[in-house]
């Protein structure tokens, strides 16, 4: 049976979609603010499932494998959606792409030799730091804060380096 934080991941997988269409709306305050507030919903959804799972000791392979997953399919998304509206330039988004891609590939190819890459700071440290720049680049669609392009370079910054940083620690991956 699938356990409570399993089904919040999967919940948050389902949920992608509607955000996306909703932010095809008409850029309004209204309609910026449902997706700012949808968007980190979806993201706190990703701190609460593990910590549902560590909580009641229901971890397990299917959590591992779909929560990691959850994040990107919400990441990538939106970031291409952002795109799609000329919020964010391609280049930064092919980068995030090209390094989430190139470590999941990584993890299968280790795991084909039994060797565990899980988690570590600096993963986590660049799926925050992704979620924070998607709602400041989606407050600056109405408060035109400044500095986006900055963000998002710091953000795809520390997105290559959390996957440079996998590949260093576990290098014995690839030889």
């Amino acid at each position: 049976m699938k356990t409570l934080a399993t089904k919040i991941t999967l919940l948050r997988i389902l949920l992608v979609p509607v955000l996306l269409l909703t932010m095809q709306l008409p850029i309004t305050p209204l309609y910026i603010w449902f997706n700012i507030i949808f968007f980190i919903g979806l993201a706190l959804t990703d701190f609460l499932d593990g910590w549902l799972a560590r909580a009641r000791k229901e971890e397990s392979d299917t959590g591992k494998f779909l929560d990691p997953l959850a994040d990107k399919i919400l990441i990538i998304s939106v970031l291409i959606v952002m795109v799609e509206m000329q919020e964010i330039g391609s280049i930064a988004v092919i980068l995030v792409v090209f390094r989430e891609l190139f470590i999941v590939g990584f993890r299968s190819l280790a795991s084909l030799k039994g060797i565990v890459v899980g988690a570590d700071i600096y993963g986590k440290v660049k799926t925050v730091f992704q979620m924070i720049t998607i709602v400041y680049i989606m407050l600056a669609e109405v408060y035109f804060l400044p500095f986006v392009d900055v963000m998002v370079w710091i953000m795809v910054l520390i997105t290559l380096y959390s996957g440079l940083n996998y590949i260093i620690k576990n290098k014995e991956v690839l030889t």
